[in-house]
């Protein structure tokens, strides 16, 4: 009897430890990871961007093999298109808390063409010239494998350095000229929109047809009071 009991207390507990088992690779598969993102960008569109991510050793593989390198080759391809030059990228392991951690840094040429290197297809990036303003756009693309419990503590954060001064955003954050969003992980299972109108700094480079016109009209006065004060002294 004792041995019966004994056996079916063993198998409760297989039972109990597997299906812990089970919650804890569920929620391994669906992210476990962190994500920052910070971005300078140009007047004209050109800029810097720096990601840094990380997640638990035992999650490396499984993300490894879903789109979120973790060898500097596959980095490297992951972040490469014609609008992107990859400047560093270092990979360490954090034996102190059993993390793994990546850091990229790059320059792209194209603000609005940040989505043809593989990380970012599907996001919509914008960078448009209107009236002495620049309107900014970056739309996420959902992901449904983020959805799941135990998945709040995980975060993503965006950054971004603007080159002019800031009109209006939807920003959680706002200093000087950066602005910050950050969203938990379950968020971007549906696109996230974040915007901005900010000043131009390129409009006050060239003058406006009013400023020419009242240049002109300036230099015509000037050449009236000095003929005058010519044919006075005759």
């Amino acid at each position: 009897m004792t041995s019966l009991l004994s056996f079916e207390r063993h198998e409760q507990l297989s039972n109990v430890a597997a299906i812990m088992l089970s919650v804890v690779i569920s929620l391994g598969l669906a992210g476990c990871l962190n994500y920052e993102q910070s971005a300078k960008i140009n007047a004209d569109g050109s800029g810097t961007l720096r990601i840094h991510y990380w997640t638990l050793e035992p999650y490396v593989t499984w993300l490894s093999q879903n789109k979120v390198p973790f060898s500097e080759d596959a980095i490297r391809q992951r972040y490469a298109s014609d609008y992107t030059t990859i400047k560093a990228v270092r990979v360490e392991t954090r034996e102190s808390d059993s993390t793994r951690h990546v850091w990229i840094e790059l320059d792209f040429s194209d603000f609005t063409k940040l989505n043809q290197a593989e990380a970012f297809a599907g996001n919509v990036f914008e960078w448009k010239h209107e009236d002495g303003k620049i309107k900014f756009r970056h739309l996420t693309a959902p992901d449904t494998t983020v959805k799941g419990p135990g998945l709040e503590g995980y975060t993503v954060a965006y950054e971004y350095k603007m080159p002019g001064s800031i009109l209006s955003s939807n920003a959680m954050e706002s200093e000087d000229k950066t602005l910050t969003w950050v969203y938990r992980l379950p968020q971007l299972s549906r696109s996230m929109e974040m915007k901005a109108t900010i000043m131009d700094p390129l409009a006050g480079k060239g003058l406006t047809n009013e400023q020419i016109m009242l240049l002109f009209l300036g230099f015509v006065v000037l050449g009236v009071v000095l003929l005058f004060v010519v044919r006075k002294r005759r």
